[in-house]
């Protein structure tokens, strides 16, 4: 348990792409998931995700949804109900050609991250790690 603890901390930063095979590697059973903002659900597209956040597509005023609380439910194939992820808004980008969507920059509350998606995040990493390694050689 320290060391999935230290492994995940220092790995706070380093954001993943999620598309394609990646996201089935990472175990999730789509990118398509749930955001909860204000008691309304709506959904929403996981781009990237990390240890400390992630970013996701949302039909929305960014301005009525900055510093705002959050709750994000993603499914993983590992799990039978979707993790919860409690969190804030922090930032925003403009969706090229779009006017009504938004990438959300969400940072998740550090005390409430499931402990399931430390393992699954850090065994991702690792796998990536020893991959790097044997292609090295």
């Amino acid at each position: 348990i320290l060391e999935l603890s230290e492994n995940f901390e220092k790995r706070k930063t380093l954001r993943i792409n999620v598309e394609g095979k990646v996201a089935d590697d990472l175990g999730l059973v789509s990118t398509k998931n749930v955001l909860i903002i204000d008691n309304i659900k709506r959904p929403c597209i996981l781009r990237n995700i990390s240890a400390s956040g992630c970013l996701v597509i949302l039909s929305c005023n960014p301005k009525f949804v900055m510093n705002k609380p959050i709750t994000l439910y993603i499914a993983f194939k590992s799990s039978t109900d979707p993790l919860i992820f409690e969190g804030k808004i922090t930032r925003y980008e403009e969706v090229v050609d779009r006017k009504d969507l938004y990438s959300l920059g969400i940072q998740f509350t550090e005390s409430k991250i499931p402990y399931i998606f430390k393992e699954l995040l850090t065994e991702y990493i690792n796998k990536l790690e020893e991959l790097m390694k044997k292609n090295q050689s």
